[in-house]
């Protein structure tokens, strides 16, 4: 239902269902869905679980420690709505995310074995001098870089892992409860939203026509393309592929990074600036490591801003 108020037009969710709780379901519909129709389930192993526990839950871990701190010291933001059972939903949600997310990534080539690579990269050779500006960028700002020790090719993740933290406890130390739900909701969203569009123009990326600039990504995606091909002719996931099935489109580090942009231009203006550089570099990275074509970039952008205005709607700001 539709609600108009001065401005801004709402979502209602019937029944005062957190809106956490409906983007839940509907991971557990489409999961579910996949495995009725034959799809494999792939499950974490040692490894995989050390990745998404440092890269999701380790985040989630210390804004809720922090949260609970302001809160013991009466500095919590948002009064009223500083309701501890409202983040349970998002508890509940994120490991039914990260689960759900790496299966339908997982699962592109076996949806869609048709591969978009090819005209991808065409439109890469359309736009041939915007991807050599990239590459250029990249080699400008790596130079002194490396020069002074500074491990280049490991700051595409680490920067990237580094905003989930900077961004879930900047919202629990300096935001309201709401507002830190409304990070971990989009957050989810992203990855929910963004595993359902890989099945749109399934691609691996352009790593397979252009030399990237980066030598950890080189070796990451041979290792990724090897076990990609073992699933497409065996039907079958190889060990150890839950966190390492390739997928171009759309650009989720790009999505993730300009969200958690947007975001903090709105409640934290201050922590703007320095995820603005991140997102930049992200944006160098994405092409010059061979990770994404051109196109995936503003797809992950206009992933991102359809997820805040998504959430301007269902959990607005408190």
């Amino acid at each position: 239902m539709l609600r108009l108020e001065g401005a801004v037009t709402r979502l209602r969710i019937p029944f005062g269902v957190a809106p956490e709780l409906v983007v839940l379901g509907g991971a557990l519909l489409v999961g579910g869905c996949g495995l009725l129709l034959g799809l494999p389930a792939v499950v974490p192993d040692g490894p995989a679980l050390r990745f998404v526990e440092h890269h999701y839950f380790s985040p989630l871990v210390v804004a809720l420690v922090l949260q609970a701190i302001m809160v013991a010291f009466g500095r919590a933001r948002g009064g009223p709505d500083q309701r501890w059972h409202s983040l349970v939903p998002a508890l509940l949600l994120v490991p039914v995310t990260i689960l759900v997310h790496f299966n339908l990534k997982a699962w592109m080539p076996l949806v869609h074995r048709r591969l978009f690579d090819v005209e991808l990269i065409g439109t890469d050779r359309g736009l041939e001098p915007l991807v050599t500006l990239l590459f250029f960028l990249r080699r400008a700002i790596a130079a002194p870089l490396d020069r002074l020790g500074v491990p280049v090719d490991a700051i595409y993740h680490g920067a990237f892992v580094g905003m989930f933290f900077v961004a879930l406890s900047a919202h629990a130390v300096f935001d309201s409860l709401r507002g830190l739900r409304r990070v971990v909701l989009g957050a989810c969203f992203i990855l929910l939203a963004g595993g359902l569009c890989y099945w749109v123009l399934p691609a691996r990326g352009p790593f397979l026509f252009r030399v990237g600039e980066s030598r950890l990504a080189d070796a990451a995606q041979a290792d990724m393309l090897g076990r990609f091909q073992e699933l497409v002719r065996t039907g079958r996931p190889p060990p150890g592929y839950f966190a390492a099935p390739l997928a171009a489109m759309p650009s989720l580090h790009t999505a993730h990074a300009t969200f958690f942009t947007l975001v903090a231009y709105r409640r934290l203006r201050w922590l703007a600036l320095p995820f603005g550089l991140i997102l930049c570099w992200i944006l160098i990275e994405a092409v010059a490591a061979g990770w994404h074509y051109l196109l995936d970039l503003p797809a992950g952008m206009l992933l991102a801003v359809g997820t805040v205005w998504l959430l301007d709607r269902t959990l607005p700001d408190a």
